[in-house]
């Protein structure tokens, strides 16, 4: 009796992560078809980079700036739930998350940062974005300014849209090469998140 209730919960556990893995693989797809839209305008769309134990879900490089996007899905307990961020943290649905996206995310761009500089000898700012796809991001006027963004992908090609060219496309092929690089090898710098 005892070996089938640990066993139970163990199915159990092993079920609950299953499910986690497969929203969180249907977010990040969804939001790389919202990115793919980008390359109308000529930006490079890259997903899944691997670090050392962590991984950047999609970066854009375009002549608009660099972007290193973290997916956070989750399913919602209330239809009316809502993403707050005022530019400092993230509440979802009232809660601050177990993991802080802002902190994570800005973790990530430093390294991408790093990755670029050391691979192609230029440094460049990669903006952080968090992105909740299927979520209402409530971000108050004040907080639009600040530097990480979290949005709902929707929203995204808008914002980048709306940021001021800063580099030129020689640099775009180069950074979307060496980043391609990355992935293709799994060659990087060790840099700890």
């Amino acid at each position: 009796m005892i070996v089938t209730a640990i066993g139970a919960r163990r199915i159990y556990r092993a079920r609950v992560r299953v499910k986690a893995l497969k929203l969180g693989l249907a977010g990040e797809r969804a939001v790389g078809q919202f990115l793919e839209g980008l390359r109308i305008g000529g930006a490079r769309i890259l997903h899944d980079i691997q670090g050392d134990d962590f991984n950047v879900d999609h970066v854009v490089v375009s002549s608009r700036g660099i972007y290193c996007i973290e997916t956070k899905t989750m399913t919602k307990r209330r239809s009316d739930a809502v993403v707050h961020y005022d530019g400092l943290r993230v509440l979802v649905d009232g809660r601050a998350p177990d993991r802080d996206p802002i902190r994570q995310v800005t973790a990530a761009a430093k390294w991408l940062s790093t990755q670029i500089a050391d691979s192609t000898g230029k440094r460049f700012w990669v903006r952080p974005v968090v992105v909740y796809p299927g979520w209402y991001v409530e971000t108050p006027p004040e907080a639009r300014g600040a530097p990480v963004w979290v949005l709902e992908p929707k929203a995204l090609a808008k914002w980048i849209e709306n940021e001021s060219t800063s580099i030129d496309d020689s640099d775009v092929s180069l950074i979307s090469y060496h980043l391609a690089r990355i992935v293709m090898t799994g060659e990087t710098k060790s840099f700890d998140l």
